[in-house]
């Protein structure tokens, strides 16, 4: 028998879609997370369906904010 050595790779994501209150998507929006243990950011901006993703994040605690102009955060 050979030793294996394996490597185990966690996939965690945040997605969502970024909406008005009328449920309008917003296309463009900046999408910022902060992980709120290391102070790192990563900033995204919607697609034009309003949609986002944030792939290959380490297990922790986040902060999502997203802005749009003529929108309060």
């Amino acid at each position: 028998a050979f030793p294996s050595l394996i490597f185990a790779q966690s996939d965690l994501r945040i997605k969502g879609t970024v909406k008005t209150k009328e449920g309008s998507v917003l296309s463009g929006a900046s999408v910022v997370l902060y992980a709120l243990n290391t102070k790192d950011s990563l900033k995204k901006s919607t697609d034009d369906k309003g949609h986002f993703v944030f792939v290959n994040l380490d297990p922790g605690f986040y902060s999502l904010v997203v802005s749009y102009v003529g929108y309060d955060s």
